[in-house]
């Protein structure tokens, strides 16, 4: 069985190795390019949003490829894009791909991953106990590198030493076969990022981003925003992480005290119900997120999505009880990356300019 999936953030790094750790043959689709997106414009829907076209692209090149079997990113409750995955297997087919396909959901994922697991190797959870315990390491180790180097990239001396090390990281994550080979390999990489040359006069501001995670992981679809603001001086945080947002342990927003619960609560006074989509992790999250010392923050959210539109027009009315300033932007198929430099420079510099006078206002009189 060769299996594949769509990108999503640095997943291609660590589900190769799970694949490989069940006795299946991982093949990851080239990286998304151009030529991705113009495939899912091709055959998608017009007004399906650009998310679900780069996905799709994503399936097509991986089947060129080789792949037979296909983990497709959806699931109820999943906006429209959980709704997409039988007309994206339809066209698939018609194009005259045969494979096989099996959703998984990241609003369900600690029910997904028991059932990818049983679909792919046939077998109950426990003979792949140590396959999901070496995946779950790896994201999180994959996550911790990530956190580290959106730190160092805002204050690096030398522009790219960051890029440098995490490209060597990933291809490193990619031959780990072990959890003690995640654990040298998180080891390493942590202590090569922090030995990178930093630069103690930068003026640092620190944004987190909240919206949609396929917006905020994906590098191609939001034009590289995370290199754009480091080179900027910006410490860039987010509300959405694979290895932790992903709830594979949901014993405690069960039982009302998880992190989740927190941000239904502070999402409840705007949403009466769940619009589907991750909008009231948006809305919660920037609420909870905007009271917690950052600078700012970035709504990002793929134009054209239903539950982050809504969102955005509650963080319109938020806005003016925010304690920080919050940067709304769209993207699609057509968005300008000049057009975008230009918006984040005069962000940045709005926020540079409040944290002086903030400064100025604390100083003592005389």
């Amino acid at each position: 069985m060769k299996v594949s999936f769509p990108h999503l953030g640095t997943l291609y790094v660590y589900l190769p190795p799970y694949i490989t750790s069940l006795g299946l043959e991982a093949v990851p689709p080239p990286l998304t390019s151009k030529r991705t997106l113009d495939i899912g414009a091709r055959h998608c829907p017009e007004m399906t949003c650009t998310p679900c076209k780069i996905i799709f692209g994503n399936y097509v090149e991986a089947l060129e490829r080789g792949a037979d079997t296909l983990i497709m990113l959806g699931g109820l409750g999943a906006c429209r894009l959980g709704y997409s995955i039988q007309h994206q297997q339809d066209k698939l087919r018609e194009l005259g791909f045969r494979f096989r396909a099996v959703p998984f959901s990241l609003m369900d994922a600690q029910a997904d991953l028991v059932r990818v697991n049983q679909f792919l190797t046939g077998k109950p959870l426990l003979s792949a106990l140590g396959s999901i315990r070496l995946l779950i390491a790896a994201m999180r180790a994959v996550d911790g590198i990530e956190q580290l180097a959106l730190y160092t990239r805002a204050r690096e001396a030398h522009r790219g030493d960051t890029d440098r090390v995490l490209n060597e990281a990933w291809q490193a994550a990619a031959r780990c076969q072990t959890r003690e080979d995640i654990r040298d390999f998180e080891q390493t990489y942590r202590a090569r990022l922090k030995a990178v040359t930093l630069d103690p006069t930068r003026d640092i501001v620190r944004v987190v981003l909240v919206g949609d995670p396929f917006t905020i992981l994906d590098s191609f679809f939001n034009m590289n925003l995370e290199k754009k603001l480091g080179a900027l001086g910006v410490e860039v945080n987010r509300w959405f992480w694979l290895g932790s947002s992903i709830n594979l342990f949901p014993l405690k927003d069960w039982l009302g005290l998880g992190h989740y619960s927190q941000v239904r609560r502070a999402a409840s006074p705007y949403l009466r119900g769940d619009i589907g989509g991750f909008a009231y992790s948006t809305v919660g999250e920037t609420i909870l997120l905007s009271r917690s010392g950052y600078d700012g923050l970035i709504h990002l959210a793929p134009f054209n999505c239903t539950p982050e539109v809504v969102a955005e027009n509650i963080l319109l009315d938020y806005h003016d009880r925010s304690p920080v300033p919050i940067l709304n932007l769209n993207f699609d198929e057509h968005t300008s990356d000049a057009g975008l430099s230009t918006r984040l420079e005069a962000f940045v510099d709005l926020l540079r300019r409040r944290k002086w006078q903030a400064a100025q206002a604390e100083q003592p009189c005389g």
